[in-house]
């Protein structure tokens, strides 16, 4: 691989200087100086040549033959121009300005929340399209703004293959608004994000804008931290035919084809990418399998009428990446990886299985699939002054995720320092006899299935009724309705297991102990390939009417209206934004089964004489029977199945001013109040509904200031954010399926009240106005975060009937590794877990119409990943004690500082009369080991080395 790398740098190099001379440059900018065009689109008219500016404004359109040309130059929102040009065998620079107006002609998609250089006052990054051409390398789209200040990214597999996660200012991705052309795409249930469903926009993507903070979004409750806004590219005007691959180490292969129509009689154009990505994390049985396909048609009505279609998909398969504790991958590597997985080998040697005589396989790959998510965007200039949007949208998916539970132990740390270990060399189990005996002995496997629709429909007028005010008004409705049947589907050679209820006794006291029910092997009727049949699965209830296959059986349905309006006033220099948006929404839960931590009154015996014959499953007056596993007199339960139902409407407030003090010099400061849905796992906690629990609230303050010039972009802000009715996501992998806890271990505690503050600054630096070398940059950002908890509410501080203190943490360790138990009254003012506080980045880019090379540095430190200040071992080594070998840990309530070393560089030329793009990227070149992260199980290895390579060739 090593030689490899080096060919085709090498390559590179050459075409670098093969291909540099004949090409028009310049720089596009507003013409009321509110600052660079980023993203702008650039023509040559009658030929397939063009570029797009960068986030500076520059643009280069490399190997134009010597000539006249009539070059167009377009940007949403503002009128195309076109400049006549000579061109000869030296560089021809074209600076332009563009005025803005209302029409957009020649785009479908405008964004109404999408914030602007010198005008929009808020904290705002965007990623361009040659940004992204250049990085994205099949990597999940979150991976692409490392850098940018407050964001924190990072994948559980390493490499990005489909388990991406992002912070922004410390808020987990489940509250980051995260939209696609517009369009609210979290999960209306949970606020969820999964990148392995987005792969398709992930290389479709033309621009990425990440907010921090809930600024300016207008619609949607799930803007807490900040959102991540994806545009996907429209079909370019002329036609155009790609093939695409990626190839790498770890195994990463991509390959596709893109083709475009370009305009057929100026009035339609589409746009087809298909890719087939088979590739592996840099941890062990972090594979990725899957399909993405994206298909964008647009029709130019007229000049004041738009309308596109897009259809995107991403089927795949994948496996996880989990955490453990440090002396394990000090022990086995950071490539290392305990999730539950068998090699095929060991697989291979199980016994067959009791319930229906298959090969016993141990694991199915988890896996989440979400297809077919259908936009339809709609817009109408009525005059120069005054647009409509609308967005129509629709997608139906299924996902499912397998974890084992009541795993047998194969690695341990004891409390003197010695390890158990039955795993081989890699850190897996590798010996049948262990799998089977050790491992599997009283395991059983589980399937979290999501059949999931959604559907709905977004609409904005904007106007001017002044010269000086611009306003949007609009609203949105969504329906969102998914079932969520969970199945027990491999009992590894077992024909029954036992699962645990908590339990009432007859009087309806909660007892202490919980009771057994058995359970038994079973899953969902469905085709034997998904291929061409995605939906052809049916619930299991007709051959399962007891639901004694299953653990959890439940419907969500959620309607949420929202209406808002915003309004720009522009006066002088000063911009003033001022918006508010009504939200209402309904959430409906209705059990048809009880949940993990769902509560069994027992019958009394005269109960159960005077029912008659009883059977076990729902009784039709929404209760459900259960008996336990004992072998004589077994005792009956009776549970309330849930339907509950929860609405509520509330209003978000927000507003802010920008001032530009000069034409290089901008100052700005907001406010903003926003609201969503509590946790989930707080409402419905696996089967207790907490009807009174309060949702959760933010009020967030923030100011800043930015300066522009030909030569430097320079932005510094600081923050201040509360957030009430905070909850925490504790996972406990050794209570996996137990009362109180999910399959994976997980539970959601109310707390109360955090404080999220800090300062964020970024710049780039155009050397060439110093150096003479045109296209060299040094970029780089600074965060520096403080985000602690304020306030623990009365209810959960103390057991409400014995008055004693609720443990947060009773495997809370001290700073010599013993069990110091964190109760939740001790969390005021300790550390929020919410990744690293301070974060730098340094970068080195230079970028010629036919090359480019970059090298970027990122450094992270104060990496909190537990709350409430508890110690974990993040470190260690080993040593001999007493004839024994030990791993002597150490102890600290942050993740050590780490540093990493990424690479990229690239070139286009034109090879047999195809324009031909091939680049390489080297994530993690110095191949540092760190941890990206970690929960109460452990620690989560960052990136190892990876390298990939694009090639990219078509006309």
């Amino acid at each position: 691989m090593v030689r490899t790398v080096t060919t085709f740098v090498l390559l590179l190099l050459m075409q670098s200087f093969a291909f540099s001379q004949g090409e028009i440059r310049g720089r596009l900018t507003d013409a009321e100086g509110k600052g660079p065009l980023v993203g702008a689109t650039v023509s040559i008219v009658g030929t397939k040549m063009g570029a797009v500016s960068d986030v500076n404004g520059d643009y280069a359109i490399a190997n134009v033959p010597p000539g006249q040309y009539n070059v167009r130059f377009a940007y949403v929102g503002y009128i195309p121009v076109q400049r006549r040009v000579t061109v000869a065998s030296s560089p021809v620079t074209l600076d332009v300005t563009l005025d803005q107006t209302m029409i957009q002609s020649s785009e479908v998609v405008v964004e109404v929340n999408r914030a602007k250089e010198r005008e929009t006052p808020v904290a705002f990054s965007n990623i361009d399209k040659m940004d992204i051409e250049q990085k994205i390398h099949g990597q999940d789209a979150p991976l692409l703004v490392q850098g940018t200040p407050g964001v924190y990214t990072y994948s559980t597999d390493g490499v990005g293959n489909g388990e991406a996660k992002v912070l922004v200012r410390g808020f987990s991705q489940n509250y980051v608004q995260v939209l696609v052309n517009g369009v609210p795409t979290n999960d209306p249930e949970s606020n969820s994000v999964y990148w392995s469903n987005w792969g398709s926009v992930s290389a479709s993507a033309a621009s990425i804008q990440i907010q921090r903070g809930a600024g300016s979004s207008l619609y949607g409750a799930g803007s807490f931290g900040g959102s991540f806004n994806i545009v996907t590219a429209d079909a370019p005007a002329t036609p155009s035919y790609r093939l695409n691959l990626v190839m790498g180490t770890p195994l990463n292969s991509m390959y596709g084809i893109e083709a475009n129509t370009g305009l057929i009689g100026d009035k339609f154009a589409a746009t087809v990418r298909l890719d087939r990505k088979v590739a592996e994390g840099s941890r062990v049985s972090g594979r990725y399998e899957g399909v993405n396909y994206y298909t964008s048609l647009a029709w130019y009505i007229n000049p004041q009428q738009s309308l596109k279609f897009v259809l995107h998909g991403a089927p795949q398969e994948h496996g996880y990446s989990w955490s453990n504790d440090v002396s394990y991958f000090k022990k086995y590597g950071y490539k290392a990886n305990p999730a539950p997985f068998l090699p095929r080998a060991v697989v291979d040697a199980m016994p067959p299985n009791a319930t229906n005589g298959l090969p016993n396989y141990a694991l199915l790959d988890d896996s989440r699939e979400l297809v077919d998510p259908t936009f339809l965007h709609y817009r109408y200039d009525i005059n120069p002054l005054t647009s409509v949007q609308a967005t129509a949208f629709y997608s139906k998916g299924r996902g499912g995720g397998s974890s084992m539970n009541s795993l047998g132990t194969v690695y341990r740390r004891n409390a003197d320092g010695t390890i158990l270990s039955l795993v081989g060399p890699e850190g897996y189990v590798i010996d049948p006899t262990v799998a089977r005996n050790t491992y599997l002995a009283n395991a059983y496997q589980r399937i979290s299935y999501s059949f999931h629709q959604q559907g709905g429909i977004l609409a904005s007028l904007t106007t001017k009724p002044t010269d000086f005010l611009t306003v949007t008004a609009g609203g949105e409705f969504r329906s969102w309705m998914a079932d969520h049947p969970g199945h027990f589907t491999n009992l590894y050679g077992k024909t029954s297991v036992n699962f645990s209820y908590a339990r009432r006794d007859s009087t309806g006291k909660i007892m202490t102990s919980t009771f057994s029910r058995r359970v038994y092997q079973g899953d969902l009727d469905g085709p034997a390939s998904d291929v061409g049949n995605i939906f052809g699965w049916t619930m299991a209830e007709a051959k399962d009417a007891a639901y004694s296959t299953q653990y959890r059986n439940y419907r969500g349905e959620t309607p949420q209206y929202t209406i808002f309006l915003q309004g720009n006033a522009t006066l002088g220099k000063v911009n003033f934004m001022g918006s508010i948006q009504y939200v209402w929404y309904k959430y409906q839960l209705s059990e048809f089964m009880p949940s993990e931590n769902a509560i069994g009154k027992m019958l009394s015996r005269a109960e159960e004489a005077s029912r008659g014959t009883l059977k076990e499953g729902p009784t039709g007056n929404g209760k459900f029977l259960m008996k336990d596993n004992a072998a004589t007199a077994p005792r009956w339960y009776e549970f309330d199945l849930v339907n509950a139902d929860r609405s509520r409407g509330f209003i978000q407030p927000k507003g802010g001013v920008n001032i530009n003090l000069t034409d290089n010099l901008n100052v700005f400061g907001n406010y903003a109040h926003a609201e969503r849905f509590v946790d989930l796992g707080v409402y419905y906690n696996q089967g207790r509904v907490d009807p009174l629990v309060e949702d959760e609230k933010s009020d967030q303050l923030e100011a800043g200031l930015g300066w522009t010039s030909p030569s430097l972009n320079a932005k510094v802000n600081g923050y201040w954010m509360t957030w009430a009715n905070k909850s925490a996501r504790i996972t406990d992998l050794s209570k996996a399926g137990e009362p109180g806890y999910d399959r994976n271990g997980n539970r959601s505690e109310l707390v109360g009240k955090s404080i999220h503050q800090g300062i964020e600054a970024e710049a780039t630096l155009k050397l060439e106005e110093y150096l003479k070398i045109r296209g060299l940059e040094l970029t780089g950002s600074v965060t520096l975060m403080d985000n602690r908890w304020k306030e623990v509410l009365d209810r959960v501080k103390r057991d409400p009937i014995t008055g004693a203190r609720l443990a947060f943490n009773a495997a809370a360790l001290n700073d010599q590794g013993k069990v110091d138990t964190l109760f939740f009254d001790e969390l005021t003012d300790t550390p929020v877990a919410s990744g690293p506080q301070t974060m730098v980045t340094v970068g080195l880019n230079y970028r010629i119409p036919s090359f480019f090379f970059g090298v970027n540095v990122a450094y992270c430190a104060r990496i909190v990943a537990l709350d409430g200040a508890s110690y974990m071992a993040t470190d260690g080594g080993w040593a001999f004690v007493n004839g024994k070998r030990i791993f002597d840990p150490k102890f600290d309530t942050k993740l050590p500082a780490f540093t990493v070393v990424n690479l990229n560089m690239g070139t286009s030329f034109d090879l047999l009369g195809l324009q031909t793009m091939a680049s390489v990227q080297i994530l993690n070149a110095l191949d540092t080991e760190f941890f990206a992260d970690a929960d109460r199980s452990g620690v989560i290895p960052g990136i190892g080395r990876a390298v990939r390579l694009n090639l990219s060739a078509g006309f």
